[in-house]
């Protein structure tokens, strides 16, 4: 457990569905009130941020002892090793659970691109973006339907990653009617959604 709980500082933004695969995993290892949630703007040239992480990215984490940590995964590795038991990482996976999370992974980047080329104006939007990342998201539905992975009954990084990434697709890309497509995707997302941490998560919670 952490013995200087006050000194853990944790950066986000409260939309941000990276920030969100931590919060859950905070949730997750009982871990929400060891860590300080500070909400930045980023993307602005006085972000806080920028004094310690130069890439000014969230979720940016300040550990007990001063180190810096940005990028989910790393972030999850570290809340990890200061939990004894039922890891959010696995440390050795199989290599199909490589490959799984490989695609998740993708997957969440390729929604992050298209919800920003989406929410730029208009005149400055790039189809050729946006078509790529439709794309690339209906391959990567396609994928995942058919993997009974999605069915099993656990909680780690790379169902966090796809928890996080199907949210922003449900709730800020309406118009890509994925649930009809990949209705076993649907049912995993319907269920998960129920949980603890995703519920305490919601950008509105």
């Amino acid at each position: 457990m952490l013995a200087r709980a006050a000194a853990v500082r944790l950066y986000v933004t409260l939309t941000s569905p990276y920030v969100r695969v931590v919060r859950m995993a905070l949730a997750e290892l009982g871990m929400t009130d060891q860590v300080q949630i500070l909400p930045v703007r980023t993307r602005v040239p006085d972000c806080e941020v920028h004094a310690f992480n130069p890439t000014g990215k969230v979720p940016t984490l300040i550990t007990d002892d001063g180190h810096v940590l940005s990028e989910s995964r790393l972030i999850c590795q570290y809340l990890d090793a200061l939990h004894t038991e039922d890891p959010i990482v696995d440390h050795d996976p199989a290599e199909q659970d490589r490959q799984f999370e490989g695609v998740i992974t993708g997957f969440l980047d390729g929604i992050a691109v298209w919800v920003r080329e989406q929410h730029r104006p208009e005149h400055e939007r790039s189809p050729a973006i946006l078509a790529q990342e439709r794309a690339r998201v209906e391959r990567c539905l396609a994928w995942l339907e058919a993997r009974a992975q999605i069915n099993e009954e656990r909680v780690d990084y790379p169902r966090l990653c796809l928890f996080a990434a199907l949210d922003v697709l449900d709730g800020r890309l309406p118009s890509a009617g994925w649930q009809q497509r990949a209705p076993a995707l649907a049912r995993w997302y319907t269920g998960f959604a129920q949980r603890p941490s995703a519920l305490a998560t919601r950008a509105s919670a």
